[in-house]
């Protein structure tokens, strides 16, 4: 196994986390005790071995920060439900998994202790944190689905027919046909949207901002986040110095 060395340019905060006894690094965590994944990948990047890869050209797949799936599933065992369940939760949710390069992957693992688990508490709080960032996302594809919708056919129009049996021919027009146009509709459905949207606003508001996975309710933030997710795991980012090709 190779041993992930310090170097001279490693920044402080990576540098102090190695373990001279092991050789490994601890995985960087977040003020919460929940893995950093950013910084996890940023801190396999840098310490590297080889020659990186070409990010754009590179085959990515799902990293389970946290491992083994084995040691986790006798964690869960160790209590009764409901706490075995947001343990699962916990460790299986797109928050906790990582969508990287297979060589960064299989270094992160070698280089980095596995993280130990944060507390049952924490745990929770993350759970409830992602379910509200998920109704915000799943809300956003549907105000913006649905406004792209009214863009498209507000200047269409369609005929809402009168009843004519035995009185006119099918194809014909009464007096009482009414002509609407699809966009009162799409308008509708738009108002709808955003009045749900106002509704998760106000329990994102319940989640403490220190364990807010979206930091506010906003278009823009929520849109950043669901850029980062892909295949149901988290894109990191790290400073684009590091990964020009």
């Amino acid at each position: 196994m190779r041993e992930a060395r310090l170097s001279s340019d490693l920044p402080e905060r990576f540098a102090r986390l190695y373990d001279h006894h092991t050789g490994k690094f601890d995985t960087p965590l977040d003020d919460q005790g929940i893995v950093d994944i950013d910084g996890m990948f940023e801190l396999a990047i840098r310490t590297y071995p080889y020659q990186l890869p070409d990010f754009r050209d590179t085959e990515s797949n799902i990293h389970h920060v946290y491992r083994t799936e084995n040691e986790w599933q006798e964690l869960a065992d160790s209590y009764p439900f409901p706490y075995s369940q947001i343990i699962h939760t916990f460790r299986n949710s797109t928050p906790q998994l990582a969508y990287v390069p297979r060589e960064l992957h299989w270094w992160t693992e070698e280089s980095q202790k596995a993280p130990p688990p944060p507390s049952l508490e924490v745990m929770e709080r993350r759970n409830e944190a992602w379910s509200v960032a998920s109704l915000l996302l799943k809300s956003a594809v549907e105000i913006s689905r649905v406004r792209n919708k009214y863009e498209e056919r507000k200047n269409v129009f369609y005929v809402v027919r009168a009843n004519r049996e035995g009185l006119k021919p099918k194809n014909s027009r009464l007096d009482s046909d009414i002509e609407r146009s699809d966009g009162e509709y799409w308008l509708s459905e738009l108002h709808g949207r955003l009045e749900s949207w106002r509704f998760l606003a106000e329990k994102v508001k319940q989640v403490p901002p220190e364990d807010r996975i979206v930091a506010e309710p906003k278009l823009f933030s929520v849109r950043a986040l669901r850029r980062r997710i892909k295949n149901g795991a988290i894109v990191p980012q790290v400073p684009t110095e590091l990964i020009a090709a």
